[in-house]
C-alpha cells in the first residue's frame, strides 16, 4: 500500500502542492477586507489542466523510473532462520 503511495498519489499531487504553497507564500496576498486576514488560495482559478498534466508526467515518471531500478534493489527471497546456527553463532560469541 505504501508503494502505491508513494509511487503515484504522491507525484500526482505535488504539482497541486506546489501551485497552492506558491500561492501563499509567493504570491502577492488576497486580502479579506473585513477582517484583514489572508484569504486561502481559491483552486477555482487554479491552471487545473496544466496542473493534471503536471501530475501525470511526474507520475509516470517516478513509476518509469522505479520500473528501471527497482530489479537492483530486491531482496532475496524469505529464507527462515536457522535455529542450530543461530545457537553455534551464539556460542562462538559467547565464549
Amino acid at each position: 500500500m505504501i508503494r502505491l503511495i508513494l509511487l503515484t498519489l504522491v507525484p500526482f499531487a505535488a504539482p497541486y502542492a506546489g501551485w497552492y504553497l506558491w500561492k501563499i507564500f509567493l504570491a502577492s496576498p488576497r486580502i479579506d477586507p473585513a477582517t484583514g486576514d489572508q484569504l486561502p488560495p481559491d483552486f477555482g482559478e487554479a491552471p487545473r489542466g496544466k496542473l493534471l498534466a503536471a501530475g501525470v508526467a511526474s507520475m509516470l515518471i517516478v513509476i518509469g523510473g522505479f520500473l528501471l531500478v527497482h530489479d537492483r534493489f530486491k531482496e532475496e527471497p524469505y529464507r527462515p532462520i536457522d535455529v542450530e546456527e543461530f545457537e553455534r553463532s551464539e556460542q562462538r560469541g559467547g565464549e
